[in-house]
């Protein structure tokens, strides 16, 4: 599942839970309506996301629309990984595939 850009490849957003922002990632996500991803709806600023989004070139920004396919490696359906981004406290890694 490509999400916005049918050509787009996916691609990894490694977020560090650490500095100001640490408790807020920025995604609204809700499940799709395949069981196995995740759908941003949503980006908030200033969140650990749109500093990511600040960082990066066009072809790596999470947009609205995009599908979160796994989380740490592990693509377990949209609700054990929404269980994963929740458990994930102060100074750890999230690993995004988008």
């Amino acid at each position: 599942r490509a999400g916005v850009g049918v050509d787009r490849q996916p691609f990894e957003a490694e977020l560090i839970r650490v500095g100001e922002y640490w408790r807020t990632l920025g995604l609204l996500l809700s499940p799709d309506d395949d069981p196995r991803f995740l759908v941003v709806d949503e980006i908030w600023e200033p969140s650990l996301v749109s500093r990511w989004n600040d960082q990066q070139p066009d072809a790596r920004k999470i947009r609205p629309g995009h599908f979160i396919q796994a989380v740490n490696g592990v693509c377990d359906g949209g609700e054990g990984m929404l269980a994963r981004i929740r458990a994930s406290g102060r100074g750890s890694t999230l690993r995004l595939r988008v």
